[in-house]
């Protein structure tokens, strides 16, 4: 079975909760879902061991959220070229 991985920034809830309705049609679609704060993901190395990803981020004065931007140079390094 593929696993996903959805990682997210939410500040008042609402990504976290769209986050959580992404999951449920990843596992409808027959792969394993793991839904993930970004905060909680350090390394590169936490995001080994997927075959797939989702980010989520709310936008504020149309920008993604400062902490998305910052995960996203972690995730640059992750090498996850044809995920």
């Amino acid at each position: 079975m593929k696993k996903v991985l959805i990682a997210y920034f939410s500040l008042n809830g609402n990504t976290e909760k769209m986050a959580g309705y992404i999951a449920e049609g990843v596992r409808f679609s027959g792969c394993q879902a793991t839904n993930k704060k970004i905060s909680e993901l350090k390394s590169a190395g936490d995001l080994a061991g997927y075959d797939g990803y989702i980010f989520g981020s709310p936008t504020y004065h149309r920008d993604m959220a400062e902490p998305m931007k910052t995960f996203l140079f972690l995730a640059k390094k992750a090498d996850l070229e044809g995920k």
